[in-house]
C-alpha cells in the first residue's frame, strides 16, 4: 500500500512539473506591446544584458530538459506501481503462510484434545470408556454401566460438533477434514453413541447440518 501512495504522490507532482512548464513556455514566449518605447513609461532606462529581464536560468534549464524530465518522472511512477505491486503480494504471501500456521496449530490442537478427553473418560470413567471404545455386542450390559457413560457420552459429541463447526466455519479447511470426518463418523458409529445419536442428538439443539453430517455416517451415505 505503501508503494501505491508513493506512486500517486509522484503523479501528482508531475502534473505540478508539467503544469508549471507549461506557463513557463506560455510567459516566455509572449511578444512586448506594439509601440513599446526604448524608454520605459517611468523614465527608466531598459534593462541590461545581465539583468535577467527574460526567463532565469532555472528555467531555461527547465525548458531545456522537460522531456528528459518528464521520461525520467514517468520512469519513477512506474517503479512506484511495481513497487507497490510487490508489496501487495508479499503481503498476500504473509496471510497466506500465517493462515496455513494458524490451521497447522488448530490441527494440532484438535487432535491433542481429542487425545485428552479420551484418556480422561479412561481414566475417570473406565467402565464407561470400555463400554463406548470396547463394545463388545454379545456382552450384557447392566442399565447402570449404560447411564453411567451418558455424560461422557455427552461430552464426546459436544467436542465433535466443535470440530464440525470449525469446519463448517471455514477455521479448519478441505485439506485437512477428511481425516476427522472419518474419525467422528468412526466414533458415532460405535454402538453406544449411535444409540444415543438416534434417541438424544436428531431432536436435540444441535446444529441440522451436524445432526444431518451423523446421520450420513449412521447410513454409511457419506463421511462428509
Amino acid at each position: 500500500m505503501e508503494g501505491l501512495k508513493e506512486a500517486l504522490r509522484i503523479r501528482e507532482n508531475i502534473a505540478a512539473l508539467q503544469n508549471e512548464l507549461a506557463r513557463i513556455s506560455a510567459t516566455a514566449e509572449t511578444p512586448p506591446p506594439e509601440g513599446a518605447s526604448a524608454v520605459t513609461g517611468t523614465g527608466k532606462l531598459p534593462r541590461q544584458i545581465g539583468d535577467h529581464d527574460g526567463p532565469n536560468p532555472s528555467q531555461n534549464f527547465l525548458r531545456r530538459f522537460e522531456k528528459e524530465i518528464t521520461a525520467i518522472a514517468g520512469v519513477a511512477t512506474a517503479l512506484g506501481i511495481i513497487s507497490g505491486a510487490i508489496g501487495l503480494m508479499l503481503t498476500s504471501c504473509q496471510l497466506s503462510d500465517t493462515r496455513k500456521t494458524f490451521e497447522a496449530g488448530t490441527v494440532y490442537n484438535l487432535q491433542k484434545d481429542g487425545r485428552e478427553l479420551a484418556w480422561d473418560i479412561k481414566k475417570n470413567s473406565p467402565e464407561a470408556y470400555d463400554y463406548i471404545f470396547r463394545y463388545i455386542a454379545t456382552n450384557n450390559y447392566p442399565e447402570t454401566t449404560k447411564s453411567n457413560s451418558i455424560p461422557a457420552i455427552a461430552k464426546i459429541i459436544q467436542f465433535y460438533s466443535s470440530v464440525y463447526n470449525q469446519h463448517i466455519d471455514g477455521v479448519l479447511s478441505e485439506r485437512y477434514w477428511p481425516p476427522f470426518a472419518a474419525e467422528i463418523c468412526d466414533v458415532i458409529r460405535r454402538p453406544p453413541i449411535a444409540t444415543y445419536w438416534t434417541n438424544k442428538i436428531v431432536s436435540g439443539s444441535f446444529s441440522p447440518e451436524f445432526k444431518q453430517f451423523g446421520l450420513n455416517c449412521l447410513t454409511n451415505k457419506s463421511n462428509h
